[in-house]
């Protein structure tokens, strides 16, 4: 089948093209879908360039057809010159390999199977087998920056290599085998650099990862944010230099924001590429027995005990707690961090406070604003998964007691 979008861009123009596709369709017996699309309103309200909007709508337009159709494979007709295009235009803005590799012949669902011919090859064709075609008026408009390339930079180049379109597009092509195979290096330079990873989070080894070439470190951080499934075009030339300043002067703690969700952050001997929650978390236990579901896939069970007191003067150990219920008062809460947050370790004499607690264990900043917090009204109870605060704990006096056990959901 064919598609077509009118982009409402050119008025009359624009119609009269999608009435040329539908007749053509119409005479060859093909299944033709049309649709029409306000672009300058999509991109005014986006805050997007026409030619951003229109590239954006046009290929939302393509996959919803395919999807319709149940068509596996979507076929553009760029040629030999729009990759030339593609390819100065990225250069003059300043691309990498990737950038400068061009347009792929296939990229998941789409196809380009013209990349070989040029523009003149193809209007050749039509005209020698008696074929109408339709010509863009927008296309000579110079206020375009990929118009001027067309136009104005090409022509010049032209009188330097006669066979420019060519060499561009063959530069293109080695330049894009090298992204490729970069991109394989990277795959094992991110394994060999990686600590942990969790749905929102990537944490990679900062000496491992200062062990490889710059070049090979914005892949590396690149194919972290892949694995996120965020966009791997984030990470450009820039940014790796901001990162790797921050690395040299043992930054801890400082980030650098790619989108208002996502952030590169220093943590000590860390690099964290990550999507991180904003805000607080707070559950209130009512009752303060049984077994709470928190965040991050965490399960806080309380219950009360009757096992003989030597046993619980233990006070537990990092993943589970024995304390004083009758020092405990709703309401009772299970929150995170707080800034100005003290309690009273213990085995610790007086109070400290938690930020400082959590710097002492060199605890990770991803992982402080996480941690579950046990708290009732005369203060924090215990901070699961670290340390009982010694107001709460069992003595000789205690009558009864609330064995508290923290672990992560199985599932």
């Amino acid at each position: 089948c064919a598609a077509h979008l009118n982009h409402q861009l050119r008025g009359e123009e624009a119609d009269s093209d999608q009435v040329f596709v539908e007749s053509l369709c119409s005479s060859q017996n093909v299944p033709c879908f049309v649709d029409k699309k306000d672009v300058r309103t999509y991109g005014r309200e986006r805050k997007m360039s026409t030619e951003e909007a229109a590239r954006e709508v046009r290929y939302a337009f393509l996959k919803e057809t395919a999807r319709r159709t149940d068509s596996h494979l979507i076929a553009l007709a760029h040629n030999a010159n729009d990759q030339a295009e593609t390819f100065l235009d990225h250069l003059t803005r300043g691309a990498g390999l990737a950038g400068l590799g061009g347009m792929e012949p296939v990229r998941e669902d789409f196809i380009r199977p013209l990349l070989f011919a040029t523009r003149k090859d193809i209007e050749l064709y039509a005209r020698q087998n008696g074929l109408a075609f339709r010509i863009d008026s927008t296309n000579t408009d110079v206020s375009y920056k990929r118009n001027r390339i067309r136009h104005e930079l090409l022509p010049l180049l032209e009188k330097y290599n006669p066979r420019i379109i060519s060499s561009l597009n063959k530069t293109a092509a080695i330049l894009g085998n090298a992204d490729v195979f970069m991109q394989n290096q990277a795959k094992e330079a991110y394994n060999s650099c990686l600590i942990a990873k969790d749905a929102e989070k990537i944490i990679l080894d900062i000496e491992s990862y200062l062990l490889y070439f710059p070049a090979l470190q914005r892949y590396i951080l690149a194919h972290s944010l892949k694995e996120l499934s965020q966009d791997e075009r984030l990470i450009d030339f820039d940014l790796v230099e901001r990162i790797n300043t921050l690395i040299k002067k043992r930054a801890a703690g400082k980030k650098v924001p790619l989108t208002e969700q996502v952030a590169v952050t220093v943590a000590a001997s860390e690099l964290v590429v990550g999507c991180f929650r904003q805000g607080s978390e707070e559950i209130i236990l009512d009752p303060v027995a049984g077994l709470h579901e928190l965040w991050d896939g965490w399960i806080l069970e309380i219950n009360s005990e009757s096992k003989p007191l030597e046993q619980m003067l233990l006070n537990g150990s990092e993943s589970d707690a024995s304390v004083d219920a009758d020092l405990i008062h709703q309401p009772v809460k299970v929150r995170t961090w707080r800034r100005g947050d003290r309690f009273q370790p213990i085995n610790f004499a007086g109070s400290k406070k938690l930020s400082d607690f959590f710097i002492d264990l060199k605890v990770p900043f991803y992982l402080k604003k996480r941690i579950p917090i046990l708290e009732c009204p005369s203060g924090i109870v215990w901070v699961a998964g670290y340390r009982l605060d010694n107001r709460f704990k069992v003595t000789a006096k205690t009558k009864n007691i609330l064995r508290c056990e923290l672990r992560k959901n199985a599932g």
